[in-house]
C-alpha cells in the first residue's frame, strides 16, 4: 500500500506478487491488474485479468477499462455492456463516452442523463464532464 501511496507501483506489484497463493486470488489479481494500469501497460493489466476470466463477472469492467486505456474502444464497449451489478454506473459511464466519442451521441446522451440523476453517483457528476459537440 505504502508503494502504490508513492507511485511505485512496480516495486506496489513486486509485494504484491510476492503474496500470491497467500490470500484472495480475485483482490490479489485486481490489485495488481490496477498497478498495470496505473503504470499505462494495459496488455499487462489484460493478463492478470484474463486469469480469472469467467470466474468473477463482475471484473468485466476493469477489463473493459484495460481495453479503453489501450485505446480499443470496440472491445472496451463489449465489457462495458455486459451485465454487472457491482460496476454498473461506472461501466455505463465509459460506455456512454465511447458512444458519445463514436458518434452515437444520443445513446450516449440517454445514459448520461440516467446517470446524472442519480445521488449516489455524485462522484461522477462532480467531474463535469460535458461533452463537446464538434
Amino acid at each position: 500500500e505504502t508503494q502504490d501511496a508513492l507511485g511505485n507501483y512496480s516495486r506496489a506489484r513486486s509485494a504484491l506478487a510476492s503474496l500470491s497463493g497467500t490470500g484472495d486470488e480475485k483482490e490479489l489479481s485486481l490489485k495488481l491488474a490496477l498497478h498495470w494500469m496505473k503504470d499505462n501497460n494495459p496488455d499487462e493489466a489484460l493478463e492478470e485479468l484474463g486469469k480469472l476470466k469467467g470466474r468473477y463477472p463482475e471484473l468485466a469492467f476493469f477489463t473493459g477499462l484495460a481495453y479503453y486505456q489501450k485505446g480499443d474502444d470496440a472491445e472496451a464497449l463489449k465489457y462495458f455492456s455486459v451485465e454487472n451489478g457491482e460496476y454498473a454506473d461506472e461501466s455505463d459511464f465509459f460506455r456512454a463516452l465511447i458512444l458519445w466519442s463514436t458518434g452515437l451521441r444520443e445513446e450516449a446522451k440517454t445514459v448520461f442523463s440516467r446517470l446524472a440523476g442519480k445521488d449516489e453517483f455524485s462522484a461522477y457528476r462532480a467531474v463535469s464532464l460535458a461533452p463537446v459537440d464538434k
